[in-house]
Parts: C-alpha cells; sequence; structure tokens
C-alpha cells in the first residue's frame, strides 16, 4: 500500500523510511485515536522517557516537512497526549488528518468522533481502520 500524506515535502521514499521508523516506536507503546472535523487526539500509553523522545523527534522531523501539521502534547498519567491538526482549513482536512494518523501512530485504533466527516461524499460513520 502506497502511502502520501497531502502537501507532504518528502518523496515516496523518504515517507516510506519515516513511516517505518514511526511503526518501529509504536511496538513501544499503546494508541487510541478519536479523529473529529478538526483534529485527531490520540492518547499514547507506554514508558514516558521512550515516548517524550519519540514526540520529540516527531515533532522536529514534522515540522520540516508537513509544516501545515500543528502538534499540542501533554503528559497525562499513563503517558501523552497528542492534539495533531492541520493549518489547513478546508473540508479534506479530516481525510489528511487520517493519513497522517496512518503514518505518524500506525497502530492506533482510530475511531471518528460523531458527526466528524460532515458532508464529505463517500464518508460514513464507524472505525477508519480496524
Amino acid at each position: 500500500m502506497t502511502m502520501e500524506i497531502q502537501r507532504c515535502m518528502l518523496d515516496a521514499d523518504g515517507l516510506a523510511a519515516v513511516a517505518a521508523r514511526y511503526a518501529e516506536a509504536a511496538m513501544g507503546y499503546v494508541a487510541t485515536a478519536t479523529l473529529d472535523a478538526t483534529v485527531a487526539t490520540v492518547d499514547l500509553r507506554g514508558p514516558k522517557p521512550a515516548l517524550a523522545y519519540l514526540l520529540d523527534e516527531m515533532v522536529v522531523r514534522e515540522s520540516g516537512c508537513c509544516s501545515h501539521l500543528t502538534f499540542d502534547i501533554a503528559e497525562t498519567a499513563t503517558g501523552y497526549r497528542v492534539m495533531l491538526g492541520t493549518t489547513q482549513l478546508e473540508q479534506p482536512a479530516q481525510a489528511e488528518l487520517a493519513e497522517a494518523l496512518a503514518v505518524l501512530f500506525p497502530t492506533a485504533e482510530v475511531t471518528q468522533a460523531a458527526g466528524a466527516w460532515g458532508d464529505i461524499p463517500g464518508a460514513a460513520p464507524g472505525p477508519v481502520r480496524g
């Protein structure tokens, strides 16, 4: 499966390498995510030092190649909560967030918030991926 994030500055090989790095890191944490119309909320549970390192690396890397993505990170009792957003305000932003989640947090169990997809043609409620 070819992965693509709209407006990503990486070529296909670069994106594949980054996706592989995040997939390797994902073996060390458990993630759940809720995707709504404007933001993806990702809860990461795992060793905090490793998660902090990963998130620091992710923010630096993604700021360089996908500067339209925004990260708001807060420590929780069991790990971290990441609010992933985009500066893209038009309706396809939800699809872009779903694509970013698949690369950045590949093992996350993702669900859609009620009413998150508005009038996007072909969109349906339920899990983004199972």
